[in-house]
């Protein structure tokens, strides 16, 4: 089956960084982020550009996905290209992001109020694409 929305239909790539029960000790964050863009675009300013940087920059992550935490001193080039595409490109962005310290609202877990507040963001960036 293959997934083929409506030119006009908004897309979010969401990612997380961190663990959600912050097993981790070196890295006590948890978050997710990413971006949105209307289908019909998505291929020109996000796909293509990604792609672009990731294999011409990245070899080693050709074919399959790329993790910041699998990167091993990243070059200058390298850093300013990620930093770039997330800066300059053509899509809205949204995050969100928590350390283990803070309390949770309501005795949520921490990917119960880490997903609401990232589909609120969402919302904000959904009601600017109405038409």
């Amino acid at each position: 089956m293959t997934f083929t929305p409506s030119n006009h239909c908004l897309l979010f790539y969401v990612d997380e960084t961190g663990h959600e029960d912050f097993k981790d000790h070196e890295y006590p964050v948890f978050g997710l982020g990413g971006c949105a863009q209307v289908a019909g675009l998505c291929h020109r300013h996000i796909d293509v550009p990604w792609s672009n940087i990731k294999d011409g920059l990245f070899p080693e992550f050709k074919g399959r996905t790329m993790h910041a935490s699998e990167l091993r001193s990243p070059s200058q080039s390298q850093v300013n290209a990620l930093a770039d595409f997330f800066r300059e490109g053509l899509f809205s962005r949204l995050a969100v992001v928590t350390r283990c310290d803070v309390t949770k609202p309501n005795n949520y877990t921490t990917i119960d109020a880490i997903a609401i507040a990232l589909l609120n963001n969402a919302a904000k960036i959904a009601a600017q694409h109405r038409s």
